[in-house]
């Protein structure tokens, strides 16, 4: 299979993830929907692979492909850091190095709100530049990969000073299709019941303990859970396949809304 080279093909495919809508995303892009329309029915010819139900109308995005709309994002979002990076490379002789900032921010957790304060940061103080790093983990500050890092738990280990920001917590969260069929838990003790969808224990906040003030679920290893990096765990909560239990709800702000 022949990689695609258009950059804006992957761009047209994120939004398209974002918005649900071809129309929409060719009209944030600024692309005729024509043109939209051949970009994605040449993407599916090279991926072999239907994005788009044609025979709705509008067309309608189809539901095994919503995996890839995911991919186009980090593709697209890649290529911007590509472009960046390419721009740096040309003034590095004129522009005088940069102290680097190293900040940790969760796997799990929407990086937009983090990434324009750290921007704002930046142009607040022209001899630094703030790199994110991804779930650095305590031993990546007690060894220096990192800075600074964001937890979703309290710190242990001797060596590290923090400050609590806040409460971090979490809700379930299911599609309306998911209810429809499997109805909706009224206790904790139903979710032994449901396919849950949980955070793998890669991620270093990893947890199989749930809490609803007195009430406690231990996830046992028996029960129907899928564990999966947080990018999985997003595509199979819309595709309504189980009940998402630790995602940040931030995550899937457009679905949300």
């Amino acid at each position: 299979m022949r990689p695609s080279l258009k950059i804006e093909t992957w761009n047209l495919l994120s939004e398209l993830g974002r918005t649900k809508s071809l129309a929409q995303a060719a009209e944030r892009l600024d692309m005729d929907l024509p043109a939209a329309s051949r970009l994605v029915s040449s993407l599916e010819k090279e991926l072999g692979v239907e994005i788009l139900d044609r025979k709705r109308k509008p067309a309608q995005i189809v539901t095994k492909s919503l995996e890839l709309f995911s991919e186009a994002d980090r593709i697209a979002r890649q290529y911007q850091r590509l472009l960046k990076t390419a721009e740096s490379i040309k003034h590095q002789d004129t522009i005088k190095p940069k102290r680097i900032l190293k900040v940790s921010l969760p796997a799990n957790i929407d990086r937009s709100a983090y990434l324009n304060a750290f921007s704002n940061f930046e142009r607040k103080h022209s001899g630094l530049r703030v790199e994110v790093l991804i779930d650095a983990g305590e031993d990546g500050l007690l060894n220096g990969a990192a800075d600074v890092a964001y937890f979703g738990y309290r710190p242990t280990k001797e060596g590290i000073a923090w400050i609590p920001a806040g409460h971090n917590v979490t809700f379930l969260m299911a599609s309306r299709s998911y209810l429809r069929r499997n109805g909706t838990p009224q206790s904790v003790q139903e979710l032994r019941n449901h396919t849950l969808l949980l955070r793998n224990s890669s991620n270093r906040s990893f947890s199989r303990r749930l809490e609803n003030r007195d009430a406690v679920f231990e996830i046992e290893s028996d029960e129907k859970v899928h564990f999966e990096d947080a990018y999985s765990c997003r595509t199979h909560l819309i595709a309504g396949e189980g009940i998402s239990v630790d995602l940040v709800p931030s995550f899937v702000a457009d679905e949300l809304m």
